[in-house]
């Protein structure tokens, strides 16, 4: 019984993806000149099918005479076979092809990859793409810059395809942070790629960063109106919908039943000697509703800043109350009645607090968010004193 004998390793290595790099049995190997390389690199981007001649010398030496141009074509076939061996291409009457056993090549390997789909294929997919197709190789033919431009585009977006897709098995497998990993390499490929901004933004959430997530859905619709000017397609929108739902879910904290009292929910809020400080949500007063988004990440971010400002201590708590209709009166809940004074301003220790001041100052239409946080330690909040809110209000007059 006889024994197949294995088909010999290939000789040499062929990078195309990123810098063009040659690698023989004895080290790297150089090419007297860039078309050389070029020839070489459309012969392994498109193997095993054999290329014709005629096409061969069009691609690059299309400017000169037909005559000129084939024997450039026979001058580089004989180099390459005097560098890669006389195995390395194969020639059938008026078509070339490289020999896949001699020469092994990383871009139909990334091909291969991709088309394979599994984890591991794709992350070593996303490890193989080091850049764009020889991104060092400058021939000057018009033949190789139209092939070149479209060959690069259609590899770099099977690059981001692939690192979607494993963003989109990292996170079904609970590993948000290789998932936001795989959608900022695709990102930083091609920018203009939805589906890499959804995987970012779902990574975030899932990392538990979805006000993060909201803000970087803000950058992306001000990127598309600036470079495509256009908005995010439906199911761009419909995401942020669905985190801006979570986000309200994380702001707003289980109250206790629907039908509540609110004159109940006041007194527990504010009928006690802890100082409270109440923020309401801004309301979108213009015709574009896609800026809706922006009102909450406002919100969200004071009420953020407020909750950082406490050292210590339990959480506070936040209510949810109705909002007054057709004008720019605080919210008409019982809660919001005893908290919210626009003409108030409040200090602490004594002192003017920037940060409560401004968030007491916006009187915006909208749902009433209550939020009610002890000082930290040792520190007391208290309404200003009289003579801080005379100068409040002759400020206030000056300006308007």
């Amino acid at each position: 019984m006889t024994e197949t004998a294995p088909a010999p390793s290939p000789s040499f290595t062929l990078a195309l993806l990123g810098r063009f790099e040659l690698i023989g049995p004895d080290g790297a190997v150089s090419l007297p000149n860039k078309k050389l390389a070029g020839l070489l690199a459309y012969l392994a981007c498109t193997a095993p099918q054999p290329q014709h001649r005629e096409k061969l010398s069009t691609l690059l030496w299309g400017s000169h005479f037909e005559a000129q141009a084939k024997q450039n074509l026979r001058q580089a076939l004989f180099k390459l076979r005097q560098v890669l061996g006389q195995s390395a291409l194969r020639s059938d009457g008026e078509f070339i092809s490289l020999n896949a056993v001699v020469i092994t090549c990383d871009v139909p390997q990334f091909e291969r990859l991709v088309r394979k789909g599994s984890r591991d294929a794709l992350t070593a997919a996303a490890d193989l793409y080091r850049g764009r197709l020889v991104d060092d190789i400058a021939v000057n033919a018009e033949g190789w810059s139209e092939w070149l431009a479209g060959e690069r585009e259609r590899l770099s977006e099977l690059a981001v395809g692939a690192m979607v897709a494993l963003g989109d098995q990292e996170l079904s497998d609970g590993r948000a942070g290789d998932a936001l990993l795989a959608g900022q390499r695709a990102n930083a490929l091609n920018s203009m790629r939805e589906d890499a901004h959804r995987l970012i933004m779902r990574a975030l959430s899932a990392a538990g960063r979805n006000a993060e997530a909201l803000k970087y859905y803000q950058a992306v619709v001000a990127l598309l109106k600036q470079e495509l000017g256009t908005a995010p397609d439906a199911t761009t929108s419909a995401l942020a919908a669905e985190l801006r739902k979570v986000q309200e879910h994380k702001i707003v904290l289980p109250a206790a039943e629907p039908t509540a009292d609110l004159s109940h929910q006041a007194e527990h809020v504010f009928g006690n000697d802890r100082p409270s400080v109440a923020v309401l949500p801004f309301r979108n007063m213009g015709d574009e509703t896609e800026q809706d988004y922006f009102a909450d990440g406002v919100t969200a971010d004071i009420i953020t800043a407020l909750s950082r400002s406490r050292a210590g201590g339990d959480r506070g708590r936040i209510e949810l109350c109705p909002s007054g209709q057709g004008n720019d009166q605080p919210a008409e809940c019982a809660a919001t009645r005893c908290a919210i004074r626009p003409e108030r301003s409040y200090s602490q220790g004594g002192q003017p607090h920037s940060r409560l001041g401004r968030a007491h100052s916006y009187r915006k239409r909208g749902p009433g968010l209550v939020q009610s946080l002890r000082p930290p330690p040792g520190r007391h909040l208290r309404p200003a004193g009289r003579r801080q809110q005379q100068c409040c209000r002759s400020r206030r007059s000056r300006r308007s």
